[in-house]
């Protein structure tokens, strides 16, 4: 506020005169208001503009302050302020929880800050995103568990979204941070996919994991049996097996053979093949089976997911190995033949298989 004061002078002849001064008296601190950012914000942005407006008769310097570095303490300072204008400080800062005023003074040396300081986030990190399982380049059966982890810096996370071959599966709006979660798909059908999940925090700051390959593979083997045949003659007491087994998926893994000695019997493992290689083969060993001739054989293979193919079984195989026997009738031993017709007569039996020719020596 202005002050007058006022001076008379009179001299010794009695004459007078007079003058006025004004005096200014500034005791007030200028009033602070804090524009932008408002109380409590947050930015993506690593740029901050902080905008106050001050106003005092005699403004001379704003100062902004923060706590950056851990300290609250004075930053950028402006020197070419106008009272009652929108002032504005430019400065990057690292992302975190900070606080913030402007301090201005004026020629007089009376300063003020604004009345309270105000919050700031700064968050330009995305969340961290980890996928788990199915592992890369696996296989897997029917439907599908995609496990992932997800934790965010400063904010918290808002959503993830499942991503299977580039488009959005489905998504999970609640997130527990830093503990496995996952997300379950039906119904695939067999093929390759690629899988991954992206996660968003509350700024919607946005990151991707790493993409994984995963292989479905949800249908049977075929197993075709190419040796025996149905009716098939064996008369040693080995016999190589063979079958024609083919899978689309992750590939044969073990060829099964069994046998039966008829409809009644239970089956037996005759042998395997477990190298899962194109000569889908073994050797049975029939040394310890009885002849006859209603043996039946079956294959069945698996894939490396352990799905089974259907049973290819042949029938009225015959294991035969003991000759027929043969008893000469007659003309007796050493017996003479007086006209030169002479009937030679025999008898023969099989008790495995039916006789199939003589000849006479």
């Amino acid at each position: 506020f202005d002050c007058y004061l006022r001076l008379n002078v009179t001299d010794n002849d009695g004459l007078k005169n007079s003058t006025i001064r004004t005096i200014g008296i500034d005791n007030s601190a200028p009033r602070v208001n804090l524009d932008n950012p408002v109380n409590n914000s947050n930015t993506t942005s690593s740029t901050i503009n902080f905008r106050h407006t001050a106003t005092d008769v005699n403004l001379d310097t704003c100062i902004l302050y923060h706590n950056e570095t851990g300290t609250f303490k004075a930053n950028e300072t402006n020197t070419t302020v106008d009272s009652g204008i929108q002032d504005l400080i430019t400065i990057n800062l690292l992302d975190g929880n900070f606080i913030w005023n402007v301090l201005c003074n004026d020629t007089e040396s009376n300063q003020a800050f604004n009345a309270t300081n105000f919050t700031l986030m700064v968050d330009t990190t995305p969340p961290k995103v980890e996928i788990e399982r199915p592992l890369n380049n696996s296989w897997r059966i029917g439907n599908l568990t995609f496990y992932y982890n997800t934790t965010d810096y400063l904010n918290s996370v808002a959503n993830c979204s499942l991503i299977i071959n580039n488009k959005i599966n489905q998504t999970n709006y609640t997130i527990t941070e830093d503990s496995s979660q996952n997300f379950t798909v039906n119904n695939f059908v067999d093929g390759n996919y690629n899988w991954s999940v992206n996660c968003s925090d509350a700024l919607n700051n946005i990151n991707n994991s790493v993409t994984w390959l995963i292989k479905l593979d949800t249908t049977r083997p075929n197993s075709t049996l190419d040796r025996p045949q149905n009716l098939t003659n064996i008369s040693a007491n080995s016999y190589l097996i063979n079958a024609t087994v083919v899978d689309s998926g992750i590939g044969v893994n073990v060829t099964v053979f069994e046998f039966r000695e008829n409809n009644a019997a239970g089956w037996q493992t005759a042998c395997t093949d477990k190298d899962g290689s194109d000569s889908y083969n073994c050797t049975w060993d029939l040394s310890s089976l009885s002849d006859g001739n209603q043996y039946q054989v079956r294959v069945r293979a698996n894939d490396s997911l352990g799905i089974f193919s259907e049973y290819d079984t042949h029938y009225n195989i015959t294991i035969d190995r003991i000759a027929p026997n043969v008893t000469i009738l007659r003309p007796s031993n050493n017996t003479r033949d007086l006209d030169g017709d002479i009937l030679f007569e025999y008898n023969i039996t099989d008790i495995t298989s039916n006789i199939v020719n003589c000849s006479l020596v």
